[in-house]
């Protein structure tokens, strides 16, 4: 693990130096693992300090997000300067800023349609790294995909006998929904 003398903030006002941006009214939104600072209002960015073991995977990120934004994909992009900077063994990105507006959250349906929009994608030119579960995680077995494995009969004939008292009840529709 590499030591610095620098703490995350002064590191990114650093790389604010470097990228000609004013750190000038840098305020820390986050302070755990990963620093995020808010640079306003002369950028309208956040700038992530993170340790210098995650340099392959912020420029990963980089390199995934850019890609994602050119096929239209509505994400947080960085900013358009050379990154992730070293400064003394933290590395430091910096992405637009989106206010949040008022009003309540985006509802599932936005999600719904951003996740067919992604999963329409072309695979990505970035190799991404296999999923690995969290430490201390017990990942589900997949004892389908086993060679060995063979799915359990279950006896479906008792099902097969009573498909009225299956059948869910037909209820009035909610007002501002479509019946089914």
């Amino acid at each position: 693990m590499t030591t610095t003398s620098l703490t995350p903030q002064i590191a990114a006002q650093r790389a604010c130096t470097v990228w000609g941006l004013s750190a000038r009214g840098l305020s820390p939104l986050r302070t755990h693992a990963t620093s995020v600072y808010l640079l306003l209002p002369h950028a309208d960015a956040v700038v992530r300090v993170s340790r210098n073991e995650q340099r392959d995977s912020m420029q990963r990120a980089i390199a995934l997000t850019r890609w994602l934004a050119s096929h239209g994909l509505e994400i947080t992009e960085p900013l358009d300067v050379s990154q992730p900077l070293d400064i003394h063994g933290y590395m430091i990105t910096v992405w637009q800023h989106y206010p949040q507006p008022d009003g309540p959250p985006p509802g599932p349906e936005h999600l719904g349609h951003l996740l067919s929009r992604l999963h329409r994608l072309p695979e990505p030119p970035i190799e991404l790294p296999a999923y690995r579960p969290p430490p201390g995680s017990a990942p589900r077995r997949r004892v389908q995909h086993h060679p060995h494995a063979q799915r359990p009969r279950v006896d479906t004939r008792p099902l097969r006998r009573t498909p009225g008292r299956l059948r869910a009840p037909r209820l009035p529709p909610r007002p501002g929904l479509d019946p089914l």
